[in-house]
């Protein structure tokens, strides 16, 4: 969606509220997402429980020093420049493979 694309397009790092395993299609896509900066457990869950573990993953955030979320935004540029990049090319994949909720 468009909620989606709007940061990849500014070149910003983001965290999705979208449906479960959200990360993992738009990984199948070739996009990269922030794992190795954040954990990203929070894509395994749904609805409140979802939420409430991307409020923890923002406060840990919020908690970080200016100077390490600088530092972190930089070491970032290679992902950001990446999703940009698939994005603008629309060569990303558009075949996902759907995952069993029930697993």
């Amino acid at each position: 969606t468009e909620k989606t694309m709007r940061p990849i397009m500014a070149k910003k790092p983001f965290l999705l509220s979208g449906s479960k395993n959200f990360l993992i299609y738009l990984r199948q896509m070739g996009f990269k997402t922030f794992n190795s900066y954040w954990n990203e457990e929070y894509d395994g869950f749904e609805g409140p429980v979802r939420y409430q573990h991307i409020l923890t993953l923002i406060d840990s955030l919020a908690k970080k020093p200016h100077s390490e979320l600088v530092d972190m935004y930089h070491s970032m540029q290679p992902i950001l420049e990446h999703n940009y990049k698939l994005l603008e090319s629309q060569s990303y994949s558009k075949i996902i493979n759907r995952i069993d909720y029930h697993e």
